[in-house]
């Protein structure tokens, strides 16, 4: 069935809604100022800060409802994420990052999605690479054998799940590719092993 942008889109959120979460951002301002102290010379969200980003479900603005997000339009996630500012710039950003890597989960297999976001505290973001050198996933017995540096990934400190880009490739570092050029998707796995992190 074809979207209907007109009705669908408009019928996803209702200006009561929308209000209620730019107050409910609004409400975290005393808060939020109170600690930016801390925040700042810490470089971190201090834990009391976390319970009240989690309780007013900050990280899930922009998640499908199907995984117990609010789904919020892009206004109005962006004037939540502005009003989270206004306490502390650095919360906003790490919000925002959070908020849209968590998008990613209406792509995945629907039980991959609920496996990372059943839990009301998962936040998830993703690393950066430069690409250069690139990271590249090449198959071993069981799975994939991943390398790479990400160079950071904005609000890790209170993520519970991390992505990084790389590239699948065969066992001699060639990327796999379809027929047409695309490349090919990683699927999610039940178990992994990292280091350095």
């Amino acid at each position: 069935m074809p979207l209907n942008l007109q009705t669908d889109v408009r019928d996803s959120i209702s200006p009561k809604i929308s209000r209620e979460w730019i107050e409910r951002a609004r409400a975290l301002k005393p808060l939020l100022e109170a600690s930016a102290g801390d925040i700042e010379q810490s470089r971190s969200i201090p834990a009391h800060v976390l319970d009240a980003l989690h309780a007013a479900q900050m990280f899930r603005t922009v998640m499908p409802r199907s995984v117990g997000g609010a789904e919020l339009d892009p206004a109005t996630h962006a004037q939540v994420v502005a009003t989270i500012a206004e306490g502390d710039a650095s919360v906003a950003w790490c919000i925002a990052q959070a908020a849209c890597a968590s998008m990613a989960c209406a792509y995945l297999e629907p039980h991959a999605a609920r496996e990372i976001f059943e839990d009301a505290r998962a936040v998830f973001t993703f690393g950066f690479t430069r690409g250069e050198p690139p990271c590249l996933a090449v198959p071993a017995e069981g799975g994939w054998i991943i390398n790479g540096t990400w160079t950071f990934a904005s609000g890790n400190r209170c993520a519970t799940w991390l992505g990084g880009h790389c590239r699948l490739c065969d066992e001699n570092g060639n990327q796999l590719k379809h027929p047409d050029g695309r490349p090919f998707p990683a699927r999610p796995r039940r178990s992994m092993s990292r280091a350095g992190m």
